[in-house]
C-alpha cells in the first residue's frame, strides 16, 4: 500500500543518515492536518532530553534549518515550498559540525523529498487510471443492463397496448392490460432517468438558448394530456414574461417528471398550479 511504501522510503533514509553521518536521527512525516507522524527514531535520541519532542513539534511547520537545544539539528522535507516532513539528527560529540555536514544534509533532504513526491504521483496515477476503469466498467455494465431490460419491457408492454385496444374499455382485461401499459412505461422512463443520471456525472455539455417558459410548459403538459386529466391544472406565467437562457431538452424533462410525479403520486382532483413571476432581480418559477 501507499502508506507502506512511505515507510519504506523513510526507513531506507534512515538507514542512509545513518551511513553518512555519526549521529543519531529521527524523522518525521507532516499529515493532511500539518501534525507530525514519527516513522523512524534512533531511540538513544529522546532518552537524556525529554523535552526534545515538544520542540520537534513546535517546528512542525518550519521552512528552514534550525538548530534546537542538546545540539540537534532540523532540516525540513519541502515540497514546492510546504513542509512534507523534517529530518531530525543529532551529531555525536566527536563530531565537528561544518558547513560541509549540513549542506549534505540538505542535499539528502531534497533528495528524499524528491524520493517520497514521485511515490505518492505513481499512487495519484494509479488511483486515477483505477477509477476511470471502474467508472468504464460502471457504464458499460448500466448500459448492458438498460438493454437487457428494456427490450422485454417492449414486448410486454407492446403485447398488453394489443390487448387495451382488443378489449372492452369497461372490461376486467381492458383495465389491467392498461395498468401493465402504465407500469412498463413508467419502468422505462426509471431506465433512462438512470442513464441520464450516469451521463450527467460523466458531464454533459448544455446546448444553452433563450427560450420561452410558456412553450416549454406547454408542449409539456400536451403531451402529458391524458394523464392529467383527472387533475385542475393552472398555468399563469405573464405574457410579459421575460425568455430564459436555459438547455431546453433538460428544462422540458424536468417539468416532464414533475408531471409524471403528480399523475403517480398524487390524489385524483387535486389542484396543481404552475406560475412564474419575478422577484427583484430573480425570476420564480
Amino acid at each position: 500500500s501507499h502508506v507502506d511504501r512511505q515507510q519504506a522510503a523513510f526507513d531506507l533514509g534512515a538507514e542512509a543518515l545513518l551511513k553518512l553521518f555519526d549521529a543519531e536521527v529521527a524523522l518525521f512525516f507532516v499529515d493532511s492536518r500539518g501534525e507530525l507522524i514519527r516513522m523512524w527514531r534512533s531511540e538513544s535520541l529522546f532518552e537524556d532530553a525529554p523535552n526534545l519532542l515538544s520542540l520537534i513539534h513546535s517546528n512542525a511547520k518550519s521552512k528552514s534549518s534550525s538548530v534546537l537545544a542538546h545540539g540537534v539539528h532540523i532540516v525540513p522535507l519541502l515540497t514546492l515550498g510546504d513542509p512534507l516532513g523534517l529530518i531530525v539528527i543529532r551529531f555525536s560529540e566527536a563530531v565537528q559540525v561544518e558547513d560541509d555536514h549540513l549542506k549534505l544534509m540538505n542535499t539528502f533532504a531534497r533528495a528524499l523529498t524528491l524520493a517520497i513526491e514521485r511515490m505518492k504521483f505513481a499512487d495519484e496515477s494509479l488511483d486515477a487510471r483505477l477509477r476511470v476503469e471502474a467508472e468504464k466498467t460502471r457504464n458499460l455494465l448500466l448500459s448492458s443492463i438498460s438493454h437487457d431490460i428494456r427490450t422485454p419491457l417492449t414486448v410486454i408492454g407492446g403485447t398488453a397496448q394489443l390487448l387495451c385496444d382488443h378489449t372492452e374499455t369497461d372490461s376486467e382485461a381492458h383495465r389491467l392490460a392498461h395498468t401493465i401499459v402504465n407500469e412498463t412505461e413508467d419502468l422505462n422512463k426509471l431506465i433512462r432517468n438512470v442513464l441520464d443520471l450516469t451521463r450527467f456525472e460523466r458531464g454533459v455539455k448544455l446546448n444553452i438558448s433563450w427560450e420561452s417558459l410558456e412553450e416549454i410548459v406547454g408542449t409539456v403538459l400536451q403531451r402529458m394530456k391524458e394523464r392529467l386529466a383527472p387533475y385542475e391544472v393552472k398555468v399563469d406565467i405573464p405574457l410579459d414574461f421575460p425568455y430564459l437562457r436555459v438547455d431546453a431538452l433538460l428544462i422540458d424533462k424536468l417539468f416532464l417528471n414533475l408531471f409524471e410525479n403528480i399523475a403517480a403520486h398524487t390524489p385524483v382532483g387535486t389542484h396543481v398550479e404552475v406560475r412564474a413571476y419575478e422577484e427583484q432581480s430573480a425570476l420564480v418559477v
